[in-house]
Formats: C-alpha cells, structure tokens, sequence
C-alpha cells in the first residue's frame, strides 16, 4: 500500500528560492493555459506523445512513496527520446528571473527519470519551452542527461522529500496518540449533539457524505469537528478543511479547535484570510522591487517554518500575522505553506471550490483525500452560481469609452480627414 502520495509539480517546489513574484509566477486562466499547451503540441507532429501520464512507486527511508503526474509531451522515437515541459507567460521569458526557471527544470528533470527508469532510456533529452500569449511566441531550452545524472539530481530531490515527510511522521504519531486518550472537551453533550456527531462520524469513517441540519444552540461545529478529528488517525484523510462563508463562522471554528486544544487534543490548525484583507503592503504589487515582504521570500521561509511548527500549532490570523512580520515574509502565503503541515484548515468556501483561486497545492492533481466540513451549506448554492458565473458591468465599459475618446480624439480626426480624401480621390477623375 502506498502510504505517501505526490505530485511531480509538487515535489519540485522543493527547489523554491529566492522572491515571490506574481509578474512571473502568477497564472494566466485556465482555459488560456490549457489552450497554449495544446496549440504547442499540435504543432509537434504525429510521434509526438502528449499528457503521457507517469508515475514510480519507491521505498525511501522507511516511506512508500507514489511520485506521479502527466508530461506535457514525449517524443520516443527522438534521438535520444525527448520530454517536454511547457510553460504558458505573458512577459519575454529573458525576463523570467533564473531561480522560477530551475524549479521549472526541476519539474521536467524529475519527469524525465521517471521515464528514463520505466522505460529503461539511459540517456535522455529535455525541452523546457516558454510560450508568450500574448503574442504566441516560443521559446526554449533543451539539454540531455544521462540516466545516471537524471537519478543524483532524483536523489537529492527526494531526500529533501523525505526529511519533510520524517518531521511530518514525527508530529502526526503525537497527533494521533493525544487523539486515542482524549475525550469529548466538555464533558456532557447537549441534547441532540451526541446523536449529530455520531451520525458525522460514521459518514466520515465510511468516506460518505451527509447534509445535517440541527436547531440553533445544539453545539453543531463541535458536533461535526469533533468526530472529524477523532477519525483522522484510523482514515485516509490527512486534513479537515472546515469551510465557512461568514468571519462569524470561522471564529467558531477558531474557538472550538481551541476547546479541543485544551482538551489534550494536540493539533496542528492554520486559518486563511483572504489576501486583499492580510496584505501589509495593500495596493503594491506582489513582486521583489516594490515589497520587503515578496524579496527573498523562499530564503528565508525554511529556517521560519520550522520555528513556527516547532513553537505553535494554533495559527490564527494573528498569529500569522506576528510571524509574518517577524521574519519579514508575506503573511498570505505564509499562510498557505503552514497549511501544508496543517492537520485543520480553517477557510472560504472557495478556497475548495472557485475554479479561480481553489488551493492548487491540495486539489489540482487530486492526490490527496481530505474532509469537507461544509458550515451553512444553503449558502454554498448562491456562491457556487458566483464562482462559476461571469459578470460584465455596464459601467465599466462606459468608464472605458469615455477614457479611449480623450485620449485617441486625435486619432478620430485623423482617421475621418484621410476616409474623406479617399472618397474624394475615389470620386475624381483619373489622370493618365
């Protein structure tokens, strides 16, 4: 049995460093990706081999490991046989600062020894190719490994992996041993609450869903976070995400995991406030030359994170807050690594379910399994026709016209005098 599974975009990031930038790093939509990607392998011919799906099982430090994901494209009968990464951007890719590129690399190195063990290739060639949207321009590098240097740089990857899943074993053996001698926080349950968790532990025990409606004042967060973390250690969950639409109703969440904390129950919650709200530089672009706390971001975040988990496991918005400022790192995506090593997410509904900003690190690839503790779900039915529905403001466009007419007046005028002598030259006879 598989015990640890990631993706290959995912392991890669083990070789972040340097800034946040969002010029660089922040994706273009979905549809616009998928289409670039496919325009690119189009192009590439009929041996061209595209979205081939890899995957490796492997023991590694006392670790079963599944590493998986889908190369944009693969071409066997290249000499030698050729993988190929693609990265859709909207800036000139001489721009594209070098340490986004290496974990680039690094994504399409891994992709390539998966290939080169599966299918016994002992030397092969890379193509990482940048594509422009906006004015659909390629670009690329291409280099060749052996499968000997393909399985260090594997190596080296996959250590940092496994120290991380080490320090990870390490806390949830202590999770789940607090979890095994800890009871119910206050003592007696109110009348009805004891029947609601039950029913919510059976359906998260059994992998089901179920839709619970209780009278106000029953106690229906505990109801429902308490059986969820009394089940994770015997689950194949490895996070709650409870999914609130209301402040109110994350501060409850906040307030019953604390409960829980002071019970005995030793876990790890981290609660997401959207960016916009947590941003200490607001109306700044999240980029190195205009924020101290975008500049060398992935430099400083290990020695940060390992302080944080090693001296805090509640991590509410001010907490990330005063870490954050401390070590001078972004506290939005502070937040979001913590949530990595969290056991409780506390969060927006869409965070999980808005095509835009669902939380790609956990439900892109679908490797992982989670519970969805779902609070006022009659809500999720408006919000879920927002997430997925455009919105065109008539205003807007107006804002826009009137703004083109200042500033292209001069070319209005231009363009009506030269349509005038057109007509006029049309009009007049020809001399010979």
């Amino acid at each position: 049995m598989t015990d640890y599974k990631i993706s290959v975009g995912e392991l890669a990031q083990f070789w972040r460093r340097g800034d946040i930038n969002f010029r660089f790093t922040g994706r273009s939509t979905a549809i616009e990706g998928i289409r670039g990607h496919q325009a690119i392998q189009r192009k590439r011919g009929d041996e061209y081999v595209s979205e081939k799906p890899v995957s490796i099982d492997l023991l590694r430090g006392g670790f079963s490991i599944r590493i998986q994901g889908r190369v944009d494209g693969f071409i066997p009968v290249s000499t030698p046989p050729l993988v190929e990464e693609i990265k859709t951007l909207r800036i000139d890719v001489s721009d594209l600062p070098s340490a986004i590129r290496e974990t680039h690399l690094a994504q399409l190195k891994i992709y390539a020894h998966i290939i080169s063990v599966n299918e016994k290739i002992p030397f092969l060639g890379v193509r990482l190719c940048y594509l422009n949207l906006d004015d659909e321009r390629e670009s690329w590098v291409e280099e060749q490994y052996s499968q000997g240097a393909l399985a260090s740089f594997f190596e080296v990857t996959l250590a940092r992996y496994t120290d991380w899943l080490t320090s990870e074993k390490a806390w949830r053996a202590v999770r789940d041993e607090s979890i095994s001698k800890s009871a119910f926080p206050h003592g007696e349950y109110r009348s009805g609450q004891r029947d609601m968790a039950v029913a919510a532990y059976r359906s998260l025990a059994q992998g089901q869903q179920i839709v619970m409606q209780a009278p106000t004042g029953i106690g229906k967060t505990m109801a429902t976070v308490f059986p969820a973390v009394k089940v994770l250690p015997e689950s194949a969950f490895s996070k709650v995400f409870y999914l609130s639409a209301k402040t109110s109703g994350k501060s409850v969440a906040e307030k019953t995991i604390y409960e829980l904390d002071r019970a005995g129950f030793r876990l790890r919650s981290v609660t997401l406030t959207a960016k916009e709200k947590i941003c200490f530089s607001p109306g700044v672009p999240c980029d190195p030359e205009h924020c101290n706390y975008a500049r060398g971001y992935f430099d400083r975040l290990g020695d940060c994170m390992k302080d944080a988990l090693d001296g805090h496991s509640l991590f509410t918005r001010e907490l990330v807050e005063q870490i954050a400022r401390e070590n001078v790192l972004c506290p939005f995506e502070l937040s979001l690594d913590l949530s990595r090593s969290a056991d409780l997410i506390v969060c927006d509904y869409n965070y999980v379910f808005d095509p835009a900003v669902y939380l790609r690190r956990f439900f892109e690839d679908s490797i992982g399994k989670y519970a969805l503790l779902v609070d006022e779900a009659h809500n999720l039915v408006d919000r879920g026709r927002d997430m997925f529905s455009a919105e065109l403001m008539k205003s807007s466009f107006l804002k826009l016209r009137r703004t083109m007419l200042k500033k292209f007046r001069w070319l209005q005028h231009d363009w009506r005098r030269l349509t005038e002598r057109s007509s006029l030259c049309a009009g007049s006879p020809r001399m010979n």
